[in-house]
């Protein structure tokens, strides 16, 4: 079981580093432009193309933007068994440490879109937290599972 989860947080890490790379270009906190999209860039590439519309690489059709009203005040998220981040938008102050909290029995990650940002394997009933220092919307992705998405909307 140790190994399982040592080579899924590899796997983790390796394609947090590969979208690192392409979202090289933004500032941190910046928003992820389109709000659905079917890959991360446009072309046919392994990861999708090079900029933010649909493509049909390796990684196409990961990201579809939360849906909703931001929770406020709140800083605790939970992973849930339907493959969902609950509330999926939150809404917290500078200096905020936000903490997911894996309620389900999957493996899931919390990954930050345009920082690198990456929470290797959270395993069933463990967490992960991090603290937001500046302002800004912060979107973030399961890397395991296909929609599952969230933000953080900081503000000063």
């Amino acid at each position: 079981m140790h190994q399982k989860r040592i080579a899924l947080s590899a796997i983790a890490t390796v394609v947090a580093i590969a979208l690192v790379a392409i979202f090289a270009n933004h500032t941190l906190g910046a928003a992820f432009a389109p709000t659905t999209t079917n890959g991360y860039g446009p072309g046919n590439g392994m990861m999708g193309g090079n900029g933010y519309g649909p493509g049909n690489g390796m990684m196409g059709g990961y990201w579809t933007a939360p849906q909703g009203t931001p929770t406020a005040g709140v800083s605790q998220v939970n992973m849930t068994n339907q493959d969902a981040f609950s509330p999926a938008i939150i809404q917290v102050r500078v200096g905020t440490t936000v903490t997911w909290m894996n309620k389900d029995s999957d493996v899931h990650t919390v990954t930050f879109m345009a920082m690198m940002v990456n929470s290797g394997s959270v395993a069933a009933n463990d967490t992960f937290s991090y603290t937001f220092t500046q302002p800004g919307t912060y979107q973030y992705l399961c890397m395991y599972h296909r929609g599952m998405t969230g933000e953080v909307i900081v503000t000063a």
